[in-house]
């Protein structure tokens, strides 16, 4: 009776061990997918993977944080951005603006986002002949990234213009 009584034993510790097994495979297979889905931008169905996984496991850190991104916005204030960034380098301003407007108005702390802003409104001074202006957004600019090349040429262009005219 005890030998059927240990191999009962084993056998439910194997198949608890076996289900344990397939249930962290199933929650691996769906960050994936939720971090794929992200990456797309498709955020309903990132989410419907993120639920599932916390039905599963409830304190799961990466799809709790996950979420958390998903709800606050941070993630779509990125892809707004880099449309903004995409705008901003073929020279599509107003375009640009729009754009990095709402990823600034999704992420208040989008330091990225913050620095684009006052580069596209520079640019957008700089092409009506509104140099002082430029100037201004150029120096928020700077004090965001004082090592970017872009921004330093800019404003010396700028500066030296203003030189020119006498201001």
């Amino acid at each position: 009776y005890s030998k059927n009584l240990d191999i009962e034993k084993k056998y439910i510790l194997k198949k608890e061990e076996d289900l344990e097994y397939l249930t962290e495979q199933n929650v691996k297979a769906r960050l994936r997918a939720a971090r794929r889905y992200t990456r797309n931008h498709e955020y309903s169905m990132a989410m419907a993977e993120i639920e599932e996984i916390l039905k599963i496991q409830p304190e799961n850190e990466e799809a709790l944080k996950l979420k958390k991104d998903i709800k606050s916005g941070k993630l779509k204030a990125d892809l707004y951005y880099a449309l903004a960034l995409q705008y901003y380098r073929n020279g599509a301003y107003k375009d640009a603006l729009k754009k990095v407007k709402k990823a600034r108005k999704l992420n208040r702390d989008h330091t990225d986002a913050e620095f684009l802003y006052h580069m596209i409104i520079a640019r957008i001074f700089i092409d009506k002949g509104e140099y002082l202006q430029a100037k201004s957004h150029l120096l928020d600019a700077f004090k965001i990234y004082p090592e970017n090349e872009e921004c330093l040429t800019l404003l010396n262009g700028v500066n030296d213009l203003l030189k020119a005219r006498g201001k």
